[in-house]
């Protein structure tokens, strides 16, 4: 297999957020304006919840939140944030597209700033430490959507890296129809691999229309 280069990494990041940087702030006004027309009492799925900034503004609209998260450290900022919240529930899992184990990376500073928790994943990547941290379990979601009997009104993905897995799994079954609106942020600046699967979920959605999947949230 073919190692990618220093300098081809360093192209590709830079092409890579010169193009995310163009979408970014249209999907973030898009975003917002969709969660504020939502009823109260409407599904929101937060893949990818981190420290719960977006769950936080999800359960303010009066959204029913459920917040997927398997970073440890996170998930201790994420229980004593909402502890005494009933409309979050807090799932200390990965999300993909099958019901699996996987080994979880972290920086090797993540106990020391929690800002770091943010680039935690499934993906190992060179800042990460040479080996995994943990064992966590991922959720099939699509399966998870439909199990629901509730629709999802919303879903956010930011997920560093396993989104290309989730988004095939939930175009493959369908379950992509259901959801009211999807917001991913992809990180195509990961590999080669990540960023030609991604290109190809974007043709996807192009060819078939698909008009309630941003790929551009950041």
């Amino acid at each position: 297999m073919r190692i990618e280069s220093d300098l081809e990494h360093w192209i590709r990041w830079h092409l890579y957020r010169k193009r995310k940087n163009s979408g970014r702030s249209g999907a973030l006004r898009e975003f917002h304006e969709y969660l504020r027309k939502l009823p109260a009492g409407s599904v929101c799925v937060d893949c990818g919840a981190n420290l719960g900034n977006i769950t936080y503004l999800m359960r303010r609209k009066g959204s029913r939140v459920i917040a997927f998260e398997p970073d440890p450290v996170a998930v201790k900022i994420l229980k004593r944030r909402f502890t005494n919240d009933p409309g979050i529930t807090i799932i200390e899992k990965a999300v993909g597209g099958a019901n699996r184990k996987a080994m979880f990376y972290q920086r090797p500073d993540v106990a020391g700033d929690i800002k770091h928790t943010k680039g935690s994943s499934l993906i190992k990547k060179r800042a990460h430490l040479d080996v995994a941290v943990a064992e966590v379990d991922v959720i099939d979601l699509p399966e998870f959507i439909v199990s629901l009997g509730d629709p999802v009104a919303l879903l956010k993905v930011d997920i560093e890296g396993a989104e290309a897995e989730l988004l095939e799994a939930l175009l493959h079954k369908g379950v992509h129809r259901s959801i009211g609106q999807i917001y991913v942020e992809t990180h195509e600046r990961f590999s080669p691999e990540l960023a030609r699967r991604i290109a190809d979920i974007r043709r996807q959605i192009q060819v078939e229309k698909i008009t309630n999947i941003n790929l551009d949230w950041t």
